[in-house]
């Protein structure tokens, strides 16, 4: 299956660094923060997509971290973030989509109700489709580092697609 479904990555035309948050402490599969000091060049960047942050967050993954299978908004099968990936290399792994649910928010998934479809090496800036199930891994021996910003459309105050997502971050592709 093609990864045009799943991710789209993009250059972003300035360095990004990440944060100073901690280092996980042994044994914690990762370290989630608020991204409560966003670099401005960043939402103008994202701000001339004609879109705009309606959440952004922080991970730290230690070697061996790992989050749950989920999906960051139920309700669609299509939602756009901006994931930074800093540090180490670590792999994204995406799974066979679901009927939509009227639950609203994140929503978590066991290994068994989900299907294997697709996996990514990440290193740098993506476009992600974060509306199909998915994971991330840092199957590396040093700290990955995500700033992620889920993103709305400028236009219709709703979540981005990630199809219109693509299309608004074109001039970046890489």
């Amino acid at each position: 299956m093609s990864n045009k479904i799943y991710h789209h990555p993009i250059s972003i035309p300035f360095d990004i660094k990440h944060p100073e948050f901690g280092t996980p402490i042994r044994g914690q599969t990762m370290v989630n923060r608020r991204y409560d000091i966003i670099d401005e060049r960043l939402l103008d960047f994202i701000d001339s997509c004609d879109a705009y942050i309606i959440y952004n967050e922080y991970f730290v993954f230690p070697p061996g971290g790992k989050i749950k299978i989920h999906v960051d908004e139920s309700s669609s099968t299509s939602i756009c973030k901006l994931d930074i990936f800093l540090g180490s290399i670590g792999t994204l792994k995406w799974f066979n989509p679901i009927p939509e649910t009227k639950s609203k928010g994140v929503r978590v998934f066991s290994p068994e109700e989900v299907t294997f479809s697709h996996e990514e090496e990440m290193s740098g800036a993506y476009i992600l489709n974060v509306g199909i199930p998915h994971t991330f891994i840092n199957d590396s021996d040093s700290l990955c580092y995500v700033v992620g910003f889920l993103l709305f459309d400028k236009y219709t105050d709703t979540f981005l697609t990630f199809e219109t997502g693509i299309e608004r971050f074109s001039k970046y592709a890489r």
